[in-house]
Parts: C-alpha cells; sequence; structure tokens
C-alpha cells in the first residue's frame, strides 16, 4: 500500500495521505538545501577569497573585529536577499525574473571577482573590466577553450538555478517584505560589493573611452616644440606583446633565444629594471601614448610628433574589437598613416598601404613579419622626418600560432618536470626567437637607409607562462607579468650627433612604461617648455 502511496494511486486511506504529506515534505527539504546551495555560491567564492587570498585587500582576518562582523553580515544580507527573492515569488515568470537578477547582480560579479583575484591579484578593477570589454570575439573563444572547465561548471550551476522549484504551501507574504528592506538595504550600505565594482568599472571604461576619442581626435597643432636636428631622421617605436625579459637572452636566459640581439648588443641599450603600467594590453599602451604638461593638459604622442614637423605611420596586427575599433586602434587612427592587418581585411589609411601579398596564406597566419612590409614602405617615404610605430602580436596566446614553423627551435628538456609545462616554455621560447628576428629586419633596414635613426622596442606587459613553482592563490602575474624588455638601437649617426646626450644613459634606471611617451621624445631630441623630461629614461635626473 505504501508503494501505491507514493506513486499517487491511493487517495482513500488517511494513514497513507499523511505518509504522502511527509514523503512529499522531504522532497521540498531536499529541494531547500539544493537551492541553498546553488543560490548560495556567490557568497560561497566570496568569502573564499576573503578568507583564503593573500592579497590584503581580501585578508578578512586581517582587519578589526567590527570590519570582519560588518562584512560576514553583508555576506549574508546578499545571500538572504536572493534566497528570499526566490521563495517568496509565486509567478513562474517572477521566479525566472529573480534567478536572473541573481546572475546578474550575485553570481556572474562573484565570478569576476574570482578571475580577477586569480589572475591579477587584486580585487575586481577599471584596468580588469578595461581589459575584458577590448577582447575581440577571437580572443575570446581562445580563452574559452583554456578555461572550459571553469565555465562548464557555471554553466551548469545556471542551469540548476533555473531548475530550482519551490512549494507555494510554504510561502509567506512576510518574505516579500524582508526581501524588499534587504534589498533597500543592500543598495544603501553598497553590500554587493562585486556588483557595484562591475557597474563602477563599467562607467569608468566609458569615460576612458570619451578620453581616448578627444586625444586621438586633436589635430591642433601643439606650439613651441623645439627640436636640436635638422636632418632627415626616423624613430621607430616597436611595441611587443606579452614577453617576460627572464626568457630572452640579452636578460641572461639559459638559452639562445636572441641570438640576432647578442650579434649587436654592443649597439644596444639594454635597460633593466623596467616595469609595465598595466598587465592588459589596451591600458598599457594607452599610458604609454599620453603625456601630462606642466599644466595639467594631456597631449598624445602621436600629436606631439605631428606637431614636430614628423610623418607619423602606425602598422598593427593587432585589429578590431570584432566591428569596433579598441582603445589602440583609435590612437594608430589618428597618424598619417596606418594598416591594421590582424583579420581577413586589411584596415588601412589610403591607397598607398594596400598592399597585396605574394603569399597570402602567409599573410593569414597573422604572424608578425607581415608587418615588415609595410615597414619598409613607409621608410621609402620622402618624409624628411618620420615616426614609425609597429605593434607586434609577439607572445600573445595561443603562442604556437605566433610564428612559422621553421622558427621552433627548442625541443623538450629535463630541466621542467612537468611535461605540459616543458611544452609551453619551449612555444614561448619560439616566439621569442620570432620576435628576435623581427626586430632585426628592422636594424637591418635602418642601417640601409644610412640616416639619423633609432628603434625603441618594449613589451606593452609580461606574461607568466607556468615554468616557476606553482602557488595556488597568489598573484599569478607578479613579477613575470610587470617585468618588461625595454631595449634601445641607434644608427652609427645618432650615436656620433648625440655623443654627450648617450653618455648619460642608465641602463639600471628604473621606471615604469606610462612615461614612455616622454623617453620618446627625448630620444628624438625634442622638447617643449611645457614637459619635463626628467620624466624620460634617458634623463640623468
Amino acid at each position: 500500500m505504501k508503494w501505491f502511496a507514493k506513486m499517487g494511486f491511493d487517495g482513500g486511506s488517511s494513514k497513507h495521505k499523511q505518509y504522502f504529506v511527509k514523503s512529499d515534505d522531504n522532497v521540498f527539504r531536499r529541494s531547500i538545501i539544493i537551492s541553498f546551495f546553488v543560490l548560495g555560491i556567490p557568497v560561497f567564492v566570496e568569502l573564499f577569497l576573503i578568507l583564503n587570498y593573500p592579497e590584503p585587500n581580501f585578508r578578512l582576518l586581517a582587519y578589526p573585529p567590527y570590519y570582519t562582523i560588518a562584512k560576514v553580515a553583508g555576506l549574508l544580507v546578499n545571500f538572504s536577499l536572493s534566497y528570499i527573492l526566490f521563495i517568496s515569488v509565486r509567478s513562474k515568470l517572477m521566479r525566472k525574473i529573480s534567478i536572473i537578477l541573481w546572475l546578474l547582480i550575485l553570481h556572474i560579479p562573484a565570478n569576476l571577482d574570482f578571475i580577477c583575484a586569480r589572475v591579477t591579484g587584486t580585487l575586481l578593477s577599471n584596468d580588469f573590466m578595461f581589459a575584458i570589454f577590448n577582447t575581440h570575439l577571437r580572443e575570446a573563444i581562445l580563452i574559452i577553450k583554456e578555461y572550459s572547465v571553469f565555465i562548464c561548471v557555471n554553466l551548469l550551476i545556471i542551469f540548476c538555478a533555473f531548475c530550482l522549484k519551490s512549494d507555494k504551501r510554504y510561502i509567506n507574504k512576510k518574505y516579500s517584505i524582508y526581501a524588499a528592506i534587504l534589498l533597500i538595504y543592500s543598495i544603501c550600505c553598497l553590500t554587493i560589493q562585486p556588483f557595484n565594482r562591475v557597474i563602477f568599472a563599467f562607467s569608468a571604461h566609458i569615460e576612458d573611452l570619451k578620453d581616448i576619442d578627444r586625444f586621438s581626435k586633436i589635430q591642433t597643432p601643439i606650439k613651441g616644440i623645439q627640436t636640436k636636428s635638422k636632418e632627415k631622421e626616423t624613430y621607430v617605436f616597436v611595441i611587443g606583446e606579452s614577453v617576460d625579459r627572464k626568457h630572452m637572452e640579452i636578460y641572461g636566459y639559459n638559452r639562445p633565444t636572441t641570438p640576432h640581439f647578442e650579434k649587436i648588443r654592443d649597439e644596444l641599450f639594454v635597460f633593466k629594471n623596467v616595469t609595465t603600467a598595466h598587465v592588459f594590453t589596451s591600458g598599457a599602451v594607452k599610458s604609454m601614448l599620453l603625456i601630462k604638461n606642466n599644466i595639467n593638459q594631456i597631449w598624445s604622442l602621436v600629436q606631439f610628433f605631428k606637431s614636430a614637423g614628423f610623418k607619423t605611420f602606425w602598422f598593427s596586427n593587432q585589429g578590431k574589437v570584432d566591428n569596433f575599433d579598441n582603445s589602440v586602434m583609435r590612437f594608430g587612427r589618428s597618424c598619417n598613416e596606418y594598416a591594421f592587418i590582424h583579420g581577413k581585411d586589411v584596415i588601412y589609411s589610403s591607397e598607398n598601404y594596400n598592399l597585396t601579398f605574394e603569399d597570402e596564406q602567409r599573410r593569414l597566419k597573422l604572424w608578425d613579419e607581415n608587418l615588415l612590409k609595410y615597414f619598409e614602405k613607409a621608410l621609402s617615404d620622402s618624409s624628411e622626418k618620420k615616426l614609425i610605430i609597429l605593434h607586434l602580436k609577439g607572445s600573445h596566446p595561443p603562442i604556437g600560432m605566433r610564428y612559422p614553423p621553421e622558427f621552433a627551435k627548442f625541443s623538450l628538456t629535463q630541466e621542467y618536470y612537468d611535461r605540459t609545462k616543458a611544452i609551453y616554455v619551449n612555444l614561448f621560447d619560439d616566439s621569442i626567437v620570432y620576435t628576435d628576428h623581427i626586430l632585426n629586419e628592422v636594424v637591418k633596414d635602418l642601417k640601409k637607409s644610412g640616416e639619423t635613426s633609432a628603434m625603441l622596442y618594449l613589451s606593452d606587459h609580461g606574461q607568466d607562462i607556468n615554468d616557476t613553482e606553482e602557488c595556488i592563490l597568489t598573484a599569478r602575474t607578479w613579477p613575470d607579468g610587470y617585468e618588461v624588455p625595454f631595449v634601445v638601437w641607434i644608427s652609427e649617426k645618432y650615436r656620433k650627433t648625440n655623443a654627450e646626450f648617450i653618455k648619460g644613459w642608465n641602463i639600471n634606471q628604473k621606471y615604469v612604461t606610462d612615461k614612455t611617451a616622454y623617453s620618446l621624445i627625448d630620444l628624438a631630441r625634442l622638447s617643449h617648455p611645457d614637459i619635463d623630461l626628467s620624466n624620460s629614461i634617458f634623463s640623468k635626473k
């Protein structure tokens, strides 16, 4: 009979009816426990961060007791809000809406907080959101592949959240009042912290884009620029990508990753203590290209060189964010001539730079060598003074796609106990060899020109390639993500003309790349009364 009651076929016995209700209660209790764990996941994530993560911003127990109590109370409010909203809703539509609110306000921001902490070692920041908003579809797909397990688990959690059910018999209208009070409290006291950080970061990102638009569109000449050279001259600024300088032979690495640079070491200035201002491309490059003068005006590097009589060129192997310009591309478009070649279609400034390739398939491989054709074209330009900016794809993951097969120089070694790590290190080192080849081609072309010329190469940021001891819960980007190469090559003619200036260079100078624009101005022997060139890496000060 109990079996029939369980199946719902027995409607006569009060005893069996009682049993059926009891069984239904057990089912409901189980659903309550499941919903507790599913809806509580954002709280568990944030508790995990603030209790365990070494970064001081996360160390809950490092703060006074009242802060700890307030923080835990805030987390409980966040959870209670999502839970009560869920169980107090009768309508199926409103139930789905409450789950969507839980997803947008708690679950996704908490996961972004976790990812940011894992990658950068800090709380969710404007910079991290800026990087997300400047990621194009191809790059996003690669990231999804790399974190496929994490994403699948999250999709499963979201699916479970939408499958949650409750029983109308247990719903009380007072829960709705509790939910409203908690919602007002959360908004007023900002207890939904990851969500607030996402909103603030998005707002800051919009303001950043407005600033970049303003800087890149300003064409008003800057008056008062002084120059020390009246000769024909060319300056090349090469922006690398994701290079950890510890894997470069010229920085003491035990593998021959920079053979060309080794051959011309006497012609190079290898600065040893340079760190990037940001660990993502858009923020790092943007900071390199802005100048703040003594009266708090902001100028762009391109605008400054144009005003000094230079023709400016920008050739990039990093293109659009899908159908939209990213922040770096907007700076590139402000140059006299430009070409963005990353993708099926080349975006160019004029028909002069609508170049054809003998091997179209090789161009579509998106290797940095494709930029050399544009560089040679710019060098042949008749302008007396030129600034040429090359933006490489460098060592950006997936690293194995960044160079032709003939540059695969390294094989597995016994140095790394983990085979996967060893493979990754080999790929990264191969990409450095290829970048060394590209830079050598640039130097060779500059030498052929016989002009006063110089090349500055640095990477936008570094890259953690897991070749050091893994420490769970530590910021993987430090120091590998911040320590970048900063290498200057100068021509023989430049060396003779500026001998006294060069004597003052200190390759051990500590420097941050957000002052790079000042260094380029100084390298070109330009100056302005309102610009403090003590911000240059070449300055004796």
